[in-house]
C-alpha cells in the first residue's frame, strides 16, 4: 500500500519536522493558524488500500508530536490516531484529502487520503492509517513550505470524544 502523491515540481525534496524561526516544532493548537491546503495541485494515485482490516490489526497508537516531527520514521507502518478533528476536506474526484489536526490541544496536523463514506469539517474521528511520508505544501502561515504527515486511511470511525460532546 505504498501509495504516493505526485506535488507540482517532479522531484520530492523533503525536510522532516517542520519548525518555527526558533526551531521548535510548530504546534497547531489554534486552527485559524493552519493554512488552506485548496490551493495545492496534487492529486491521488493508485487505488486505495482494501484490507482495512488488516491495517486495523496491525496499526499502533503514535505519539503525535513524534509523528508530526519525523514522519519519513513512520514511513510504510499502520498507525492509530484518537480524536482527530477534520479541519478542511477536499474532494479529488471520489478521493477525499483531509487536513487532521490531532493530540492533546491539536498540537499536530496531517493530511489523510480516503475513498469511504465522507465525514465533514469539524468531526471528531478515530482512525487506522499507513504513514505514506512527509508532505510538504506551501504555507504563509509559517513562510514558506511546512512538511505534515501524509496518510492513507484504510478505516475510520465517529470518535468516542465525539459523543461527549
Amino acid at each position: 500500500m505504498k501509495r504516493r502523491h505526485v506535488l507540482a515540481g517532479g522531484a520530492l525534496v523533503m525536510a522532516a519536522g517542520c519548525l518555527s524561526s526558533d526551531d521548535e516544532p510548530d504546534d497547531v493548537d489554534d486552527p485559524d493558524d493552519v493554512d488552506s491546503l485548496d490551493d495545492l495541485e496534487t492529486e491521488p494515485t493508485g487505488e486505495p488500500e482494501s484490507d482495512s482490516e488488516g491495517v486495523r490489526e496491525a496499526a499502533r497508537a503514535v505519539d503525535p508530536q513524534e509523528l508530526a516531527d519525523d514522519p519519513e520514521a513512520f514511513e510504510g507502518e499502520s498507525v492509530s490516531i484518537e480524536s482527530a478533528t477534520v479541519f478542511q476536506a477536499i474532494d479529488h474526484d471520489g478521493m477525499v484529502q483531509y487536513h487532521l489536526l490531532f493530540g492533546p490541544g491539536n498540537v499536530a496536523d496531517a493530511v489523510g487520503w480516503w475513498d469511504g463514506d465522507p465525514v465533514e469539517e469539524d468531526d471528531v474521528i478515530d482512525l487506522w492509517a499507513v504513514v505514506d511520508g512527509p508532505y510538504t505544501y506551501d504555507s504563509s502561515a509559517a513562510n514558506g513550505e511546512r512538511t505534515i504527515p501524509e496518510l492513507t486511511i484504510a478505516e475510520l470511525e465517529p470518535s468516542a470524544e465525539s459523543d461527549a460532546d
